[in-house]
């Protein structure tokens, strides 16, 4: 697994998409306005996208998956979400992850 930030070089350097995502998911990697969103790898491939959401003490890390996870890929998920949270949102108490369809 990995995250992958918003405007990443490895989603704008690719011409062809479909090297590293399914076609039906080209589309949501670029928006009509050109924004990149942040993704996640599994085996190479993007597989979803994710966002922080943050209040005034607390840190959401939104994790929208372009098609249904095994388990263990969602606990892998949860687990680096939890360092990446910690990471990004320091002093954000309690954090939380959420799985979104």
């Amino acid at each position: 697994m990995r995250f992958i930030p918003e405007f990443d070089n490895l989603i704008l350097s690719y011409a062809d998409h479909t090297r590293i995502v399914a076609a039906e998911h080209c589309p949501a990697l670029i928006t009509k306005n050109l924004h990149v969103p942040a993704t996640f790898l599994i085996n190479g491939r993007v597989a979803g996208i994710w966002k922080i959401e943050r209040t005034k003490k607390s840190a959401t890390l939104n994790i929208q998956p372009f098609a249904p996870l095994p388990t263990k890929a969602k606990a892998e998920l949860k687990h680096e979400g939890e360092h990446l949270l910690h990471f990004v949102e320091p002093d954000a108490n309690p954090v939380n992850i959420q799985f979104k369809k």
